[in-house]
């Protein structure tokens, strides 16, 4: 089964060891990793600066408005698969304040327009506020189906971020959308990953969570790989998947899901230029 690879822009300016944000050496480190053949595309984290909050403060790289990054991604046609929207619309949509609210609305907007503009197929939404106890779920739906409904080529896709609404967990507020996006670590850490299963049709990208020990991904402080799905030889699933390793979640992502669509790597962990070419090498075997 063949998966489209595909890494986050986040965290790649570290390998030039300068700031960790830095669009010109993220774009630079976007056309090295491109050129390797380690990943068909990107998921591009849209950062709050572009849209001047905090305003630009001329003291780093990341002071770009979000037409001059959308300019440079064009002129350089990197294959963008997906979008990370701005992970504070969800606080918007769940504020009080009506001026919130409305900027949230041209917020969605602006963000599936940028995803259609780069012609990436996914624009991913945290979409409601992890810390609030209370919040219109009717009506932050309601408002994302409105807005999403007006750019029928994007999947707008919704991820399972941490809640604390009260006897609410994300597979309770994700169910009634239409496209999601899966982030394995915090399915896990609700002990929540096989209730994917019977939505795996809407899921349209896959965030996978690893450090790199040497040339390999492994899961946060755990001795073991995950490459043993890739050869058959994963071990036994865990009944209590809060501690799967992930070898385990790839194993039910790939072969028990039969999941052919997007997986997108978020490295976790310590990167810098040092350790590019075992990135390299951990990202080729993805493909393996």
């Amino acid at each position: 089964m063949t998966n489209k690879i595909s890494v986050s822009t986040a965290p790649l300016a570290k390998f030039e060891d300068k700031m960790p944000y830095g669009l010109l050496s993220t774009l630079r480190i976007m056309k090295l990793v491109l050129e390797s053949g380690a990943v068909d595309g990107f998921e591009l984290l849209y950062k709050p600066q572009w849209d001047g909050d905090p305003p630009l403060s001329k003291k780093d790289m990341i002071d770009y408005t979000a037409e001059e990054v959308l300019s440079r991604l064009q002129k350089e046609h990197f294959p963008i698969l997906s979008v990370h929207a701005r992970k504070d619309i969800g606080a918007y949509l769940c504020s009080k304040h009506k001026d919130d609210f409305e900027k949230e609305r041209r917020l969605l907007h602006d963000s599936l327009a940028f995803t259609e503009s780069l012609d990436a197929e996914v624009c991913v939404f945290h979409l409601w506020d992890t810390f609030a106890t209370n919040s219109d779920l009717l009506l932050i739906g309601d408002v994302f189906r409105e807005i999403s409904g007006q750019f029928s080529g994007i999947k707008a896709s919704v991820e399972n971020i941490p809640t604390s609404l009260t006897g609410k967990t994300p597979v309770n507020l994700l169910k009634d959308f239409r496209h999601l996006t899966l982030d394995t670590r915090w399915a896990t850490a609700y002990n929540e990953l096989g209730n994917f299963e019977s939505m795996t049709n809407k899921i349209v990208s896959i965030h996978l969570r690893g450090e790199l020990r040497g040339e390999k991904w492994c899961l946060d402080n755990s001795s073991f790989e995950f490459y043993g799905v890739l050869k058959g030889t994963a071990r036994a699933l865990r009944k209590d998947n809060s501690s799967l390793g992930f070898c385990e979640v790839l194993e039910t992502i790939r072969e028990k899901w039969n999941y052919s669509r997007l997986l997108t790597m978020e490295p976790d962990g310590a990167l810098d230029s040092s350790r590019f070419d075992s990135f390299l090498e951990a990202m080729r075997s993805l493909r393996t």
